[in-house]
């Protein structure tokens, strides 16, 4: 028996699974080539450097506590990461110089197992997603990684392009077709691995100190000094890396 679903495609939806909320996502949108995701949030999730999840304690480092750290012997009255930080805006800074950039490098999935599909001939299914992060950070910055993954959609199984963003998360669940179950009597592990990738952040931060004779009291440092190996933050020339990983699972939930 094909699979099917109980009504026309409906709504993603993403967990935030620390939160223990769920919040609603936009939908996929049907190309040529397949399915295309994006997999977006209305809220952050809890603040501090540590969450737990149902697998455990997931180590968080917050970029704005290390920035604060790292300048409390400065004595600012302000400073900022990003771009928005009145340095910048007010053109303090010199032509050499741009804000902090972030990129999400080298991100691999192994140690895995894959199931065959099949088998599959319930007569209602759907796809449920996680990533758990074991190391993860908060910052301002988007980290974000385009994956490949099989959905259900119109009853056959389709590639499609997902795209998460995983700052700021400890663990997220993504279920494409939302809960369109009443009674799932089967969870069949299809997929799952140990995913790592590198956080890396490049350019400058800057903060204000009280003004001393005609010296306007704005100053910059390279997002690389921020490093701090008891937290796993290190650098390499003028880079700041953090490497994050965790667990990847699909499964399918079915209704026979």
């Amino acid at each position: 028996m094909a699979m099917r679903y109980k009504a026309a495609y409906p709504r993603t939806m993403l967990c935030i699974k620390a939160a223990a909320r769920c919040h609603k996502s936009i939908t996929g949108i049907i190309k040529d080539t397949g399915i295309s995701f994006i997999v977006s949030h209305f809220q952050d999730a809890p603040t501090g450097r540590r969450a737990t999840f149902d697998h455990g304690a997931a180590t968080e480092v917050d970029l704005d506590s290390q920035l604060e750290y790292y300048i409390r012997s400065k004595s600012p009255d302000s400073w900022g990461l990003t771009k928005n930080y009145s340095y910048w805006t007010l053109k303090m800074n010199s032509s050499k110089e741009h804000s902090i950039e972030s990129s999400l490098e080298g991100w691999k999935c192994e140690g895995g197992q894959n199931s065959s599909s099949s088998h599959l001939e319930p007569s209602v299914c759907r796809d449920q997603f996680i990533w758990n992060l074991s190391n993860s950070i908060r910052s301002p910055f988007p980290l974000s990684v385009t994956l490949n993954v099989t959905v259900i959609h119109n009853g056959t199984l389709k590639k499609a392009l997902v795209l998460i963003d995983l700052t700021n998360r400890t663990s997220i669940i993504w279920e494409p077709q939302g809960m369109n179950l009443t009674s799932p009597t089967k969870e069949i592990l299809q997929e799952s691995c140990n995913f790592s990738a590198t956080a890396t952040f490049q350019g400058r931060f800057a903060y204000h100190i009280r003004p001393r004779g005609d010296h306007h009291g704005y100053y910059s440092e390279g997002v690389e000094n921020l490093h701090n190996s008891s937290v796993g933050l290190y650098n390499n020339t003028d880079k700041l890396h953090y490497d994050m990983n965790g667990t990847y699972s699909h499964f399918v939930i079915c209704e026979s």
